[in-house]
């Protein structure tokens, strides 16, 4: 299926369950690290993590299922100083670096193993797993030696996304948690070395931190005075 067309079906799913029947809904942020996988890093995680950022809107459909809409912002790198692909094989020349700025937006579903509902004692916690699509937007930036290539390489390509993580209730509208989630990209460009790396493995960068969210009060429905909702 198209890309583009599977992230309108999850937001179309995401209205469609929305005005079906009115849920919990949070809004939220989240705070941590990115780091990149490709030519310069095939397979260490965490490996030269740089800052991250986002805001999030999650719908609550149930106690055990919920989508998810992201902005995210971070920003990747890697050098070729302590990667097993060499740019240049010369021991003389420069070391090869890049930097990458990725701004995301993306949709995903969330499974919770245990029965969970944002704000409510008698569900203190529970691991989840995440899967979805997005579009990314980023511009790599080579730099070997003193000299930074800076030409517009700007460049739009989805994604697919999956990971894993753990929520937890701080009070009655407080929800935390921590997450950890690989973004599989349709491209070998977010290192800017494709035309000297492997053209088979498309390029990874991960995102992991920490998410606090806001939980807005339900008022379609009534409300228990034994529960918190």
């Amino acid at each position: 299926m198209n890309p583009i067309k599977s992230i309108m079906l999850l937001l179309g799913l995401l209205l469609g369950l929305t005005g079906a029947s009115a849920q919990i809904y949070e809004v939220g942020v989240f705070a941590g690290s990115a780091y990149y996988m490709g030519d310069l890093n095939p397979s260490r995680q965490f490996h030269n993590p740089d800052m991250a950022m986002g805001a999030l809107m999650r719908y609550n459909h149930n106690q055990h299922l919920s989508a998810r809409a992201n902005l995210n912002y971070g920003r990747i790198g890697g050098s070729d100083s302590d990667s097993p692909f060499n740019i240049d094989p010369d021991p003389e020349s420069p070391v090869y670096e890049f930097r990458t700025r990725v701004f995301e937006a993306s949709l995903q579903g969330e499974i919770n193993f245990l029965p969970f509902d944002p704000g409510y004692i008698d569900t203190p916690f529970t691991p989840y797993i995440f899967g979805g699509a997005g579009a990314v937007y980023y511009d790599p930036r080579s730099v070997q030696g003193n000299s930074t290539e800076i030409e517009a390489t700007d460049q739009f390509t989805h994604l697919w996304l999956f990971g894993l993580g753990v929520k937890f209730n701080i009070s009655r509208y407080l929800t935390a948690g921590t997450e950890w989630g690989m973004r599989h990209t349709a491209t070998d460009y977010l290192d800017k070395v494709h035309l000297q790396g492997n053209p088979k493995n498309n390029d990874w960068y991960s995102f992991a931190g920490l998410v606090l969210t806001f939980k807005f009060r339900d008022n379609s429905r009534h409300h228990c005075p034994y529960n918190p909702y």
